[in-house]
């Protein structure tokens, strides 16, 4: 399919499929709204995703990109997992990442820029030595080899956000019980202040 080119010289995204991904996006870093025309976050932000897409549109390393999750790129969609409209991903476009920023085009605008000098398997000439080793390793294994390093990566992730957030109950509980104990002392502490003032006052009473 063919890229909407004409679109992306008036000033608005390119509209990518499945089909055109593959080649609009070799050698670049993207950015890409993955959003439905009729939804009003969509049409909300539209001004200022246009405006972004014309600042970057001759761009040699970077593609502003749109597609639509309701017409040509539902497949594309499908593949990349889109939770919500717009979803906004970013980066080398075999290892997209999720944009959690703002929408405003001078926020989205300085983070485009910042992507410019970002290492990724089809912009090695901005990696460093180990970078480009452990791309050229997982380059060389076969699908299911990546595959099942994905899978064993992931539950190694898992395992450690489960040991972080155990960690982070048991910090809790500890905190939780020293401030009943600081409490308690405190409370007892104003209580002997309180009766230590007030045998001082009366025995003042009694001097006068």
């Amino acid at each position: 399919a063919a890229l909407a080119l004409s679109a992306a010289a008036a000033g608005s995204a390119d509209y990518l499929t499945a089909e055109s991904w593959d080649a609009a996006v070799a050698g670049k870093v993207v950015f890409v709204k993955f959003a439905a025309p009729w939804c009003r976050y969509t049409k909300r932000m539209q001004p200022d995703w246009d405006k972004l897409a014309a600042t970057f549109a001759r761009h040699d390393e970077v593609l502003i990109a749109e597609v639509d999750c309701t017409g040509g790129g539902l497949s594309l969609c499908d593949d990349v997992g889109v939770p919500r409209y717009p979803t906004i991903k970013y980066g080398d476009p075999h290892d997209l990442k999720d944009y959690t920023g703002q929408k405003e085009f001078e926020a989205m605008r300085d983070f485009v820029q910042s992507l410019e000098s970002k290492c990724g398997p089809s912009r090695l000439h901005l990696c460093d030595a180990s970078q480009a080793a452990l791309i050229e390793e997982y380059t060389a294994l076969t699908p299911r080899e990546r595959h099942q390093m994905i899978r064993e990566q992931e539950a190694v992730a898992e395992k450690l956000e489960a040991d972080f957030q155990r960690w982070v109950q048991e910090q809790q509980a500890a905190v939780d019980e020293r401030q009943r104990d600081h409490k308690a002392r405190s409370e007892e502490l104003r209580t002997e202040i309180g009766l230590l003032r007030l045998l001082l006052a009366k025995a003042r009473g009694s001097d006068l």
